[in-house]
Parts: C-alpha cells; structure tokens; sequence
C-alpha cells in the first residue's frame, strides 16, 4: 500500500473519530444557514464503575479486619 494512502485513511479516521466524541460530548446550535452559532457541552465526564464493597467480616491471615479506626479501638481496646 502507498505510504501517502496509508497515512490519509489514519488522518482520516482519526478525523472522523474526533467529529464523532465531539458531537456526543457537546448539543449544537444552528442558525438558519445552518451554521453553528451556539455550543453547549452536553456530557461532563463519563460516571466511574464504583467497586463492589469488601465483604463485612474480611479476615487477613486469620485476625478479623476492624472496618474503621473506632472499630479498631474498640476491638483491641488500645484507646
């Protein structure tokens, strides 16, 4: 394949890719020449996966885990 082809198909793609997250991330106004007057940003950011919550009663080589720090202080009475 031609070096120029190869490098217009990327260009072109990652053109494409580009107009593609614009317009899912940002509402577009158009005036009646079908020009773009006003742009609004539509997503802020994508929501994170939050993880599952470790088990209630988690054991580390065979001690219970205290869940917080007053958890702690009363299961070892250290306060």
């Amino acid at each position: 394949m031609d070096r120029v082809l190869s490098w217009a198909e990327m260009t072109l793609r990652d053109c494409e890719r580009a107009v593609r997250r614009m317009v899912r991330l940002h509402e577009f106004v158009l005036d009646d020449d079908d020009n773009i007057c006003r742009v609004h940003r539509v997503v802020r950011a994508k929501k994170k996966h939050k993880g599952k919550a470790p088990p209630p009663n988690r054991l580390k080589y065979g001690v219970q885990v205290p869940k917080d720090v007053d958890d702690a202080f009363k299961e070892y009475s250290l306060g």
